[in-house]
């Protein structure tokens, strides 16, 4: 799995790509056995569920593809579920906000969800992987 994030940070800007100009992807191959070709699954964040998009070509133990959008997570082959949980939790501060963002990363790979500030409540949500072990930091 993968996230393809494009902005300027210090704006907290999020870029767009161009539809008519696709980003060429290779991922590393590494399990035995992958076939020809495997699926290429993008998370739809409105429905919250993993939609495919295309198909990957292995070339000399490389998947090799195409992607049309940006501020996305993409999967190869088979996604964790086939939709993300949300994961509500409360952040209280015991010597005032530190005013820094607060993110989820799984332990299994080096995604995340995104930067998030709580809500006027201390709330923040994530959608995560059913089953996964996340640490929020």
């Amino acid at each position: 799995m993968v996230e393809i994030l494009a902005s300027i940070p210090k704006k907290n800007l999020s870029l767009e790509l161009n539809s008519k100009t696709p980003i060429k992807i290779a991922f590393p191959i590494t399990i035995e056995n992958t076939p020809e070709k495997v699926n290429l699954y993008e998370m739809n964040v409105e429905t919250g569920y993993w939609e495919q998009t295309d198909i990957l070509i292995n070339e000399n133990d490389v998947l090799l593809g195409e992607i049309t959008s940006v501020n996305s997570s993409w999967n190869a082959d088979q996604p964790c579920g086939e939709e993300l949980i949300c994961v509500e939790l409360q952040v209280i501060y015991t010597n005032g906000d530190p005013g820094c963002g607060i993110t989820a990363k799984g332990l299994s790979y080096q995604g995340s969800d995104g930067h998030y500030q709580p809500d006027f409540n201390g709330f923040i949500e994530f959608m995560v992987c059913p089953g996964s072990r996340t640490i929020v930091v």
